[in-house]
Order: C-alpha cells, then sequence, then structure tokens
C-alpha cells in the first residue's frame, strides 16, 4: 500500500539485526544462551491494512469524544475560567524550566504582592517549584499574579521523554509500572501529573523541614499530611493545622541540617 506522505509515528523495523544493542536490559545469568539469528517483528493486526487503519481512526475519535465530554464535565464542576488560567500559567512555566524568574504571588483580595525569585526546577499539576541560593519553594498556580523574565517566554518543547532512558528503567517501567511509578515524582508527573499534595507526600519519607509562609507569619516544622483543605506538620511534639488558603509559599530547607551538623562539629572540637 502507498502512501503519499511521510509518518513520523513510530515503527518496528522491518529487520532488526542479530547484534544489535540490548536497551531491555535483560539479565544474562536468566536465559538461555542463544544463537544469533535475524529477528522479524510480528504484524500487530489479523485486519487488512487499510480496515485497520479505518477502525484505529475510529477508536481515536471515540476517545477524543470522551475526552471532551470529561473535560465539559470538569469545566462545569470547578469553573472553565479558573482551569484554562491555570493551564496557561502551566505553559508559561514549561517554557521557562531552567530559567531563573521572578514570580508575583498573592492571595485572592490581598493587595500587597509578594516576590518570589529562583531557578524553576519543576512544573506539577497545580503547583511549581523553584530553587533559590539555599532553598526550594513551591507555589500554588492559583496565587501567582505575574511571572517576570528577561527574555521572552519560550515555547514549551513537546518530546518523547523516555525514548532515550536507561534500559534497566524501561525494564522496570515495563514489567512493575506501579511501583516504579510511584517512587519517582518525575515519572508520576509524566504519566498522570503531579499535584502538591503528592509532591509533599515524598517530603514525609525524607522528613524534610519546611517552613510555610502566610500572610501575617512564617510557621516551621516537619511535613505531616495535606487534604484539599489543610496542610498539617509539627515541631518537636506539636502538630500545627494551616488552612490550605491561607499559604503564600512554602519553603524546603535543603542544607540547615547539614549546617547544623557541621556547627555541632565545630563546638565538639
Amino acid at each position: 500500500m502507498s502512501h503519499d506522505h511521510d509518518c513520523n509515528e513510530f515503527r518496528c523495523p522491518p529487520f532488526v539485526p542479530a547484534d544489535a544493542p540490548d536497551d531491555f536490559c535483560i539479565p544474562e545469568e536468566c536465559c538461555p544462551k542463544q544463537i544469533p539469528t535475524p529477528k522479524f517483528p510480528s504484524p500487530t493486526s489479523c485486519l487488512p491494512e487499510d480496515v485497520l487503519e479505518e477502525l484505529e481512526e475510529r477508536i481515536r475519535a471515540a476517545n477524543q469524544l470522551l475526552l471532551s465530554l470529561a473535560l465539559n464535565r470538569r469545566n462545569r464542576a470547578e469553573g472553565a475560567a479558573h482551569i484554562e488560567e491555570e493551564e496557561r500559567l502551566r505553559e508559561a512555566f514549561e517554557g521557562l524550566l531552567g530559567q531563573c524568574i521572578r514570580v508575583q504571588v498573592a492571595k485572592e483580595g490581598q493587595k500587597r504582592k509578594l516576590q518570589v525569585t529562583g531557578h524553576l526546577c519543576f512544573v506539577g499539576r497545580d503547583f511549581v517549584l523553584l530553587q533559590d541560593e539555599k532553598d526550594k519553594l513551591l507555589i500554588q498556580l492559583e496565587d501567582v499574579c505575574s511571572i517576570k523574565h528577561p527574555k521572552r517566554f519560550i515555547e514549551p518543547l513537546h518530546r518523547q521523554d523516555l525514548i532515550a532512558i536507561d534500559p534497566c528503567l524501561r525494564r522496570a517501567i515495563t514489567l512493575d509500572f506501579g511501583a516504579t511509578v510511584a517512587r519517582s515524582p518525575e515519572l508520576i508527573q509524566l504519566f498522570f501529573g503531579l499535584t502538591l499534595k503528592t509532591f509533599l507526600c515524598f517530603l514525609e519519607q525524607d522528613k524534610k523541614r519546611i517552613v510555610v509562609r502566610t500572610q501575617k507569619k512564617n510557621m516551621a516544622g516537619e511535613f505531616v499530611d495535606m487534604d484539599d483543605h489543610v496542610l498539617v506538620f509539627c515541631k518537636g511534639k506539636r502538630e500545627m493545622r494551616i488552612r490550605r488558603e491561607d499559604i503564600s509559599v512554602i519553603r524546603i530547607s535543603i542544607f540547615k541540617k547539614r549546617k547544623r551538623r557541621q556547627r555541632r562539629r565545630r563546638r565538639r572540637k
């Protein structure tokens, strides 16, 4: 069957050489010695090619319809304007990954805006992560007023992130998808989109110290839990709760524990 246009979709090669490199991290001790032979991919369907293309097109159209219906329900429930604004901000931040930016943050009804500066490290579903010289800073997308950068926004690159990866990681994702993805914030973001609540749960495992900044004061402690409305953290044996709507910035301390250890060593000397 002839094609009048080039197809950029990924397809298996018609012939795989016997000396092709292993990109699936297959343990040698688990497999018997194999005689090098040419490998030929099997057909993906028993249907004729023209019938298969028509069927796939119908499946794509049905999936697009289901996606549109789901988005419409979500828009009615949460407000289309709010969702569109967050998507616009996400796209703007994704075009600035790795850049040093300045973000203006303010809660609803608050006149005074907070300036946050740092290198943009991560863009989640409802938050962004910046890093300054000392700490990491978490900002909720709904609190962002403006983004300042010396250069113009760069269009985000739509790349295939899992093409050139470690063969053992590829094998783990294929054979143990749930456990592998659940251990990595980057993979959760890639497959599902990472929320602020999920990101903070990784801090609980490392017992990271956080500083929560509100309009009135700063509070420090170790992260415990978070739901849609309340952030819970503790300082010693004292447990503290703060409403999510009051949080302006969450600061994650990186070097303070190391500095404390160095000070203790100096004192001992």
